[in-house]
C-alpha cells in the first residue's frame, strides 16, 4: 500500500488522473475480497464422535487430509444453509423402532443419540432409549424408542376395620357375639403412574387423606363352661326355666313338678346365704368363680361333690351345683353359701332354709 501510494506521488498525477486511479484500485481489492470470501467453505465434519467446524478454500477430500482425517472409510456430505456438513466413518445399517414403527436406515454417525437426531426423532427426558444414548453404533444396532409418561390419578380406597376379642364368661367355650360394630374407613390416595408405550407399568402412592377413620370392632368370645348354659339339666322344662345356675351333669337329671330329684344319695336340709364377686376371684379350688360354684365346709361336703340346691317352698330352685370354695359363714347353722352374679341377687336371697341333695 505504501508504494502504491510513492507510486502516485513520483509520478506528479492531475489531479482528474488521481480520481481515475483511486476508483481503479477500488474495484481490484473489491473485486479481491468478493473472490476470497466466494471460495472460503464452512465445513462442519462429524468424526470419531467429534465435531470440528473449520473454513476451508479445498474441496472436502483436501479439507480432511489437510485436518489429518482418513477418508478410507467414505464420508457423507450434505449442504445447508450454514454451510457443508461432513460425517466421515463406515456406513452402519441400524434398525430404530419408536412410536410404533421399526424403519431400517443406513448412517454414518457414531452414536445412538445422533441417529435418532438425523431420523428427526425428538426424545423427552423421560423416554428410555435402548440401548443408551451415547451407546456406540455397531453394525446392524437394534434401537428402540419407549416413550415414558406420567401422571397422577386420585383414588378413593376402603380401609377394613380390625377386629379384637375379648374373653368373657358371659358365654360359653365355643360361642361368640359383637359387643361393638366395627367401621370401615376410606382414604383418599394419590397415584404416581408411569407409562411406557401407552401401558401401565407401576405406580407409587405420594399423598393419602384420610375421609373416614375405621371403627375397631369388638368381639367377645366365651369363656364359661358349657354347663352353665345349658337349658337340659333336668329332665322337666317347666323347672329348666327356673333354675339359677345353668350347671348340669352329664345326663338330664329326672326330677318331679316340684324340682325335687327323684335319685340322690343324699338330702341334707340348712341354712344357705348368698355372695357375689367379680369374675376375677377364684374359688378355694383355684377356679373362676360362677354362678354354680357353692361355699361349703368340706368337713361335711367335700370339695367336686356335686349336688342339686332348692327352697322348699320352691320360690328358688338353685339348680345343679358343685361344691368349690368354702369361707367363715360355713359355720354353725349355715349349711352352704349359694354364689349369684350381684350383690342384689344376695340381697334378695338372704338367709333359707334349704334342701341340698347329694347327687
Amino acid at each position: 500500500m505504501k508504494r502504491i501510494v510513492q507510486w502516485v506521488a513520483d509520478k506528479q498525477l492531475t489531479k482528474r488522473q488521481m480520481v481515475s486511479y483511486a476508483c481503479v484500485f477500488g474495484l481490484i481489492m473489491a473485486t479481491i475480497g468478493l473472490l476470497a470470501t466466494g471460495a472460503t467453505r464452512r465445513l462442519t465434519v462429524f468424526y470419531n464422535s467429534r465435531c470440528q467446524v473449520v473454513h476451508s478454500l479445498h474441496a472436502p477430500d483436501q479439507a480432511l487430509q489437510n485436518m489429518g482425517i482418513p477418508t478410507h472409510s467414505g464420508y457423507d456430505v450434505r449442504h445447508t444453509d450454514n454451510g457443508t456438513v461432513l460425517r466421515v466413518g463406515p456406513e452402519l445399517r441400524v434398525s430404530v423402532t419408536a412410536d410404533g414403527m421399526t424403519r431400517h436406515v443406513i448412517t454414518r454417525t457414531d452414536r445412538v443419540e445422533n441417529v435418532l437426531t438425523e431420523m428427526g426423532i425428538t426424545l423427552s427426558a423421560d423416554d428410555l432409549v435402548l440401548p443408551a444414548r451415547q451407546t456406540i453404533l455397531s453394525q446392524d444396532t437394534q434401537i428402540t424408542v419407549q416413550r415414558v409418561a406420567y401422571r397422577e390419578e386420585v383414588r378413593n380406597e376402603l380401609i377394613s376395620f380390625e377386629t379384637v376379642y375379648e374373653l368373657t364368661d358371659t358365654l360359653p367355650v365355643g360361642s361368640q357375639q359383637i359387643k361393638s360394630r366395627g367401621l370401615n374407613g376410606s382414604n383418599q390416595v394419590t397415584y404416581r403412574q408411569k407409562f411406557v408405550d401407552g401401558q401401565l407399568v407401576s405406580e407409587t402412592a405420594v399423598a393419602t387423606r384420610a375421609i373416614r377413620h375405621t371403627k375397631t370392632q369388638v368381639v367377645l368370645k366365651g369363656n364359661a363352661p358349657k354347663e352353665r348354659f345349658d337349658p337340659k339339666a333336668t329332665t322337666n322344662p317347666a323347672i329348666n326355666s327356673q333354675l339359677i345356675s345353668k350347671l348340669e351333669m352329664e345326663s338330664p337329671i329326672a326330677v318331679d313338678q316340684n324340682g325335687v330329684p327323684l335319685s340322690y344319695k343324699q338330702c341334707i336340709k340348712g341354712l344357705a346365704t348368698a355372695y357375689s364377686g367379680p369374675p376375677t376371684d377364684f374359688t378355694a379350688m383355684g377356679t373362676r368363680v360362677q354362678v354354680g360354684y357353692v361355699a361349703v365346709d368340706p368337713k361335711e361336703i367335700p370339695y367336686g361333690t356335686m349336688l342339686f340346691i332348692r327352697t322348699p317352698d320352691n320360690r328358688y330352685i338353685y339348680g345343679v351345683a358343685k361344691a368349690m370354695d368354702t369361707g367363715g359363714f360355713i359355720s354353725g347353722p349355715v349349711t352352704v353359701d349359694l354364689f349369684f352374679t350381684t350383690e342384689e341377687q344376695c340381697e334378695r336371697f338372704g338367709v333359707r332354709n334349704v334342701e341340698i341333695y347329694v347327687l
